[in-house]
């Protein structure tokens, strides 16, 4: 993969994260109401949309083994809360603390891929880094 196609890659990736994150945390009340009230769980296929799966080995193949091991730790704690929200017949103040542990690993691994996707880029040149997370 050439440099522009890394960058473009990694940009990428570091937008489907990014978004993804913001959605489970922005968007929490609205569907934990949804699902409490409505006992629906159709809302969470827009929650939690990734364009992760849609990536190729080789693809994932030009990131450094660090960089796809906190990708995969990322998705997989998303992946674990879907199937969680999927599933449960808790009640809503257990939902909010599970959700709430949730969001509170996720912050933690989105700083550290945050931390190996600007190392990709650190020698291209593209859009700025993204920030750490407050």
């Amino acid at each position: 993969m050439n440099s522009e196609r890394k960058k473009s890659f990694v940009t990428l990736i570091r937008l489907d994260v990014q978004n993804l994150f913001d959605r489970i945390l922005a968007r929490k009340e609205d569907y934990l109401m949804i699902l409490s009230l409505k006992r629906t769980r159709e809302h969470f296929c827009d929650v939690f949309y990734s364009k992760y799966g849609q990536i190729s080995i080789d693809n994932l193949k030009e990131l450094d083994d660090s960089t796809i091991a906190v990708l995969d730790s990322f998705y997989q704690e998303v992946d674990q809360l879907k199937w969680y929200l999927l599933h449960t017949e808790d009640l809503p103040a257990m939902l909010s603390d599970r959700v709430d542990g949730s969001i509170k690993k996720l912050k933690d691994i989105l700083y550290e891929i945050t931390e190996h996707l600007n190392s990709e880029l650190r020698d291209q040149k593209g859009p700025p880094p993204l920030s750490a997370i407050e």
